[in-house]
């Protein structure tokens, strides 16, 4: 097995970095000093674009007035209202990423164990067999056709993927005796395709992201110590290393 077959954790567990980005960002904007920045930067971009079209027998220092004392109320309304957004794209984001990270793993699997591929109801005419030219092209393919297949599938299809076909534990799938991926899929199909998306709070955003970072560094442990398949977790000390590893892959 090459290097190129470790499953990449290393890429993919930064989702707890969202949570501290919003943690970082929500203290900024409660900061005094920088919504006083936020403020005056606000005033003078409506200063500058006001004043250029205001009428002639508008006083310009009214105008400023105007600007003086509505602004502060104005950035207040606009990180009121941008916290939750930024909330609920954070968890659109983690999903995101952990989705990429499913998709990451299944090419680790195939490529590793292409067995798993002969019950897979996919046809290849001949046409692409020709395009292709060779078996290592024609493998990628199907590789890469079935991993597009599995994109599109919902959270639920592919966890159960996971379990029955790559026979992965469902451990990564349950924390707490709590199946918390079933909320967190439905709250962010409620947040991309609802007419009237959710807005979730802090302890919902935090405990989603640390279920998706448990369950990618489980999914990780138990693929190196079930079916041989290395992970990489850490650079400067590889922390992968400490965790049990079948010596040869077995499915």
């Amino acid at each position: 097995m090459t290097s190129s077959m470790e499953i990449k954790l290393e890429s993919y567990f930064y989702t707890n970095r969202l949570w501290y980005f919003y943690q970082f960002s929500k203290n900024a904007l409660s900061d005094p000093a920088s919504l006083q920045k936020l403020v005056e930067s606000q005033r003078k971009e409506f200063l500058e674009l006001g004043l250029e079209y205001l009428q002639p027998n508008a006083s310009p220092e009214a105008f400023a007035g105007i600007a003086e004392e509505a602004m502060p109320n104005q950035v207040n309304g606009i990180i009121q209202d941008g916290l939750p957004m930024l909330r609920n794209q954070l968890l659109v984001a983690g999903f995101s990423n952990f989705e990429s990270f499913l998709c990451h793993v299944l090419r680790i699997y195939l490529h590793t164990f292409p067995q798993l591929l002969k019950n897979v109801d996919r046809k290849l005419d001949y046409k692409k067999i020709v395009d292709l030219k060779d078996d290592h092209a024609i493998f990628r393919h199907i590789v890469e056709s079935e991993i597009n297949s599995f994109s599109y599938k919902g959270l639920q299809e592919k966890r159960d993927y996971f379990i029955k076909k790559l026979k992965l534990s469902s451990d990564p799938w349950v924390y707490d005796g709590i199946e918390f991926w079933r909320e967190i899929d439905k709250t962010r199909n409620a947040i991309v395709h609802g007419e009237n998306p959710p807005t979730i709070d802090d302890d919902f955003l935090l405990k989603s992201l640390n279920f998706m970072s448990r369950a990618m560094l489980t999914i990780s442990v138990y693929s190196q110590k079930d079916h041989g398949i290395p992970f990489q977790w850490g650079t400067e000390v590889r922390l992968d290393t400490y965790f049990k590893r079948k010596s040869e892959p077995k499915l």
